[in-house]
């Protein structure tokens, strides 16, 4: 269930991210640039999924969502 009041440190936040990109953790491995893209376009698809969820899907939400990655 989601809670607004648990924080995530900046650790804990790379390693969902990247586990969304697709990373297989191992010994002494770190989550490259590519797998960290990855992870973070489909936790934008995610977000956007919610918001349709909602039913607060509009233009003026879609702006105000753009993360601008590139």
């Amino acid at each position: 269930e989601y809670n607004p009041d648990v924080q995530l440190r900046l650790k804990e936040a790379v390693a969902m991210i990247a586990l969304l990109g697709g990373f297989i953790s191992g010994r002494n491995r770190v989550p490259g640039v590519e797998v960290m893209w990855r992870g973070l376009r489909r936790l934008e698809d995610m977000a956007l999924g919610v918001l349709l969820m909602k039913g607060t899907f509009s233009e003026k939400s879609l702006r105000d969502f753009n993360f601008e990655f590139g």
